[in-house]
């Protein structure tokens, strides 16, 4: 399962080029030696989380968290006024989960909700982050915001479809087969068999 695997540099940068952010493993590095990346630093493995692993002798590889914040923050740096917001914006979606209200509907780190539920998007306006479930939360989000600032709504909300992200990022790593796609993938992640 993706989530159990780990890549290279090398290899998140080939997966980022298949879903349209060309950016080589260097650029990878240079983020990641800028502090940009969570769990990573300059000093190599940072010791607060995971998401790094590294044998003697071998390139470090890292998680599929990780590589999904870089696919979320390349999405979204084009929309920020510097990197930085991007990566942490990206980091609240790649490596911590979320629930729908009063239900029971969980959503785990760097997977949408499940495809069963709708399609998952992740809303930024200004420096804060929502993740919704659906298309009617969507909607009932940009009203509100429309109810709280009716006369100056000059901040723009950036909305991305993550559900579609991850579908990209699944083909890009073999998943796109008959029988072997993101569904089976969210089936696997959830433990839901349909």
């Amino acid at each position: 399962m993706i989530a159990n695997r780990t890549y290279t540099l090398n290899e998140m940068a080939v997966v980022l080029r298949d879903i349209g952010a060309d950016y080589n493993a260097s650029m990878l590095r240079t983020w990641i030696n800028r502090g940009l990346v969570t769990g990573e630093g300059p000093e190599g493995p940072n010791k607060r989380t995971p998401h790094v692993h590294r044998k003697p002798g071998k390139h470090a590889s890292y998680t599929f968290f990780t590589l999904t914040e870089f696919a979320l923050a390349v999405k979204l740096k084009d929309h920020l006024p510097y990197l930085e917001a991007a990566f942490e914006l990206a980091s609240q979606y790649a490596h911590i989960g979320s629930f729908v209200g009063d239900t029971d509907i969980v959503r785990h780190p760097s997977f949408p909700f499940h495809h069963n539920h709708g399609e998952t998007y992740f809303c930024i306006r200004g420096f804060e982050a929502y993740v919704l479930l659906g298309q009617t939360a969507l909607d009932d989000l940009t009203k509100t915001f429309d109810r709280h600032s009716p006369t100056n709504n000059t901040m723009p909300m950036v909305v991305i479809n993550v559900s579609q992200l991850f579908r990209q990022l699944c083909g890009a790593l073999g998943h796109n087969t008959p029988g072997n796609d993101f569904r089976n993938v969210l089936d696997d992640v959830y433990e839901t068999k349909i």
